[in-house]
């Protein structure tokens, strides 16, 4: 009877270590595409790197933050640039969390900081350029987008590896304007090019006329070369003279 006693109180107490044993440790897995934020009743200790983590005690708790790259469009806004033409803007910009204690404890919402941070870039930078201006440089304009945002988005605990143009809308008619616009450069420079062409046409033709007036004599050498080549008719009185054929 007391060694039946002892033995279930034995296995009691196994039951009882083992399960505050497994109590008092926190274990939580990190991915490879993580970083985890370590708190202990609410306050920060540490930032955890990708793998299996032990923490004995209790109280603890494990915010994961995914470190992946990631796009995000910002569009299809109205703005207008310095000469007041309306133009419709969007942009896709492509970042990804730096400091992820950073981006989950200095805003609410850093992504949507970020968005109101290059839109408000986006603006700075249509506004100082007139419609044509804005049209050359499009490929451009992400450039000073990028470095006015990139200081801000660190502030967040973000990095931004790229921003491009993805559409512009004209507003009204400045679509269709800038369409005859740009026929008409193409219609001008083509016809410059005739003109070019002709006027080259007519020097030469003044030359060898002058040429001709200076040295009789070639004019006589150039129609025996066409006699020769059977490219010219000869008359003498009534008759005609033709090259016979080789």
């Amino acid at each position: 009877m007391n060694e039946a006693f002892y033995i279930a109180l034995g296995a009691i107490a196994v039951i009882v270590i083992w399960t505050v044993a497994n109590v008092a440790v926190h274990t939580a897995t990190v991915y490879e595409t993580q970083r985890g934020l370590l708190y202990r009743h609410g306050k920060f200790l540490r930032v955890l790197e990708a793998g299996r983590h032990r923490c004995f005690g209790t109280g603890y708790k494990v915010d994961t933050v995914d470190m992946r790259a990631t796009s995000k469009v910002i569009g299809n806004q109205e703005i207008a640039t310095k000469d007041g033409v309306p133009l419709k803007v969007s942009l896709i910009v492509r970042f990804s969390v730096g400091d992820p204690l950073v981006f989950k404890t200095k805003f609410l919402d850093g992504t949507t900081e970020l968005h109101e941070a290059v839109q408000v870039a986006l603006r700075e930078a249509v506004a100082s350029l007139n419609v044509e201006e804005f049209v050359e440089s499009r490929a451009q304009i992400a450039t000073p987008i990028t470095e006015s945002v990139q200081p801000k988005a660190l502030g967040l605990g973000l990095v931004v590896h790229g921003i491009a143009v993805r559409d512009v809308v004209l507003g009204g008619g400045i679509k269709s304007a800038m369409a005859d616009t740009v026929k008409a450069q193409y219609e001008g420079r083509a016809a410059l090019e005739r003109a070019r062409a002709e006027a080259a046409t007519m020097r030469s033709l003044a030359n060898t006329a002058r040429m001709l007036d200076e040295q009789p004599a070639l004019a006589q050498l150039r129609l025996l070369q066409a006699v020769e080549s059977g490219k010219a008719t000869v008359v003498i009185g009534d008759a005609s003279v033709m090259p016979k054929a080789k």
